[in-house]
């Protein structure tokens, strides 16, 4: 591999930081049920594409014509920026792919120009690698088929290769939105050349707070079928650490963002730029969908169409804890993930990445914060800590997913 932009710890950290500012913090994650990384981390990725791709009937010539022309270099990237490439001959290629995060499939012309990108279907835009079935070794795509610039394999390796079931495959499609929307369009300053071949990349993820649920004087408190949002951050982070001065952004209608100012951080080399609806800056708990265009200091104008996020409410994961206690004291939490749509128990191997718990006694005093726990620990045992439960205010689950996107979810006690 070559080409990369930043470790996906870093941007998860900064985004715990940025939550913290906001009166809350983040982490989480866990692999279970025979699924993760395989021995080595590599799969081989193959596929081929169809003697003549099909051209939209929307009108649109530029389209049309993009459709048309040869694929010549197939790049797969992830949400840290680290890339490979491999020539098509003949209409196929063979890539090796790491699996130990989601990956992006794009294609481009002899300019290095973005003919397409692999959808696998219901709003899925990469291979949720986290989620390889044991003993994979490589996939095969088979035929892909461009219809515009959106490009179908014959195989699906959804339930085969990588084995979500479709209500992981729902809070999937939810979590790789932001990063979907850099994968539709891999050019987001517009200068005609996909940004990572010119080493250049940009990443976009959002912050979600959810507002708080109750125990009720139960030890597992009840998640209802729709979350309440109370806010969101929207971020873009670049590369380019010498653009870092101040930066405006315009969203779509009702979003109420016209050239509002940007909060900017500077973190590890790498640019982030976010705006926050908590603070005046937006209407909305949620982002609007549509066109937020960014302006840097240095005149770089970056786009990004953020999907529609209303059914978020519904297909955010939660990490839904269950306390234990010992002379009413706090001793220990665990906990499942549950898609709260349809209150699924999920495997959280392609969706979670860290989480973090939290306990705040009395409410805005916090007692303690855990580590950003590794991917396989669902339950944690307070040792060397006195936490009387009844004087506890809050429990925060608080969590960043496998695209940079972190939610901030709190459990009121009683």
């Amino acid at each position: 591999m070559f080409g990369r932009s930043h470790s996906r710890n870093e941007l998860l950290s900064l985004a715990a930081i940025l939550l913290i500012q906001m009166g809350c913090g983040g982490g989480g994650g866990s692999k279970s049920d025979g699924r993760g990384p395989i021995a080595g981390n590599k799969i081989t990725l193959s596929g081929r594409f169809a003697a003549t791709a099909a051209a939209t009937s929307h009108g649109d010539a530029t389209t049309e014509a993009a459709a048309a022309l040869p694929v010549a270099t197939v790049i797969i990237f992830d949400t840290g920026g680290h890339y490979s490439t491999a020539p098509v001959s003949n209409g196929a290629f063979s890539i090796p792919v790491d699996a130990t995060a989601p990956v992006a499939l794009i294609f481009a012309g002899t300019a290095n120009n973005f003919l397409g990108y692999m959808t696998l279907g219901n709003g899925i835009n990469s291979l949720p690698m986290t989620a390889m079935k044991n003993g994979t070794t490589s996939i095969d795509l088979q035929t892909l088929t461009a219809t515009g610039n959106v490009f179908t394999p014959s195989h699906n390796p959804l339930g085969v290769e990588l084995p979500l079931t479709a209500q992981e495959q729902t809070a999937f499609a939810q979590c790789n939105g932001l990063f979907a929307a850099v994968v539709q369009n891999p050019d987001l300053d517009g200068n005609g050349v996909i940004d990572l071949l010119e080493g250049k990349f940009y990443h976009a993820f959002v912050a979600y707070g959810v507002q708080a649920m109750r125990f009720n004087g139960a030890l597992t408190p009840t998640v209802p079928a729709n979350l309440a949002l109370i806010y969101f951050n929207l971020t873009i982070m670049t590369n380019d650490a010498s653009d870092s001065g101040p930066a405006t952004v315009t969203g779509p209608a009702g979003s109420g963002l016209v050239n509002a100012a940007c909060t900017v951080t500077v973190r590890n080399s790498q640019v982030y730029y976010s705006v926050y609806s908590n603070l005046g800056s937006s209407p909305t708990p949620i982002p609007v969908a549509g066109p937020y265009v960014f302006k840097t200091a240095l005149g770089k104008t970056l786009t990004v169409n953020v999907p529609d996020q209303s059914a978020a409410s519904a297909r955010i994961v939660v990490a839904v804890p269950t306390v234990t206690l010992n002379a009413g004291n706090l001793i220990k939490v665990d906990w499942v993930y549950k898609l709260v749509g349809n209150n699924t128990v999920l495997s959280p191997a392609a969706m979670i990445d860290t989480l973090m718990v939290q306990v705040d006694h009395p409410l805005g005093s916090r007692r303690y914060d855990s580590s950003n726990l590794p991917s396989n620990i669902m339950s944690l045992t307070f040792t060397n800590q006195t936490l009387p439960w009844d004087s506890a205010t809050c429990l925060y689950m608080a969590y960043n997913d496998v695209f940079g996107n972190n939610y901030v979810v709190s459990f009121n006690n009683p």
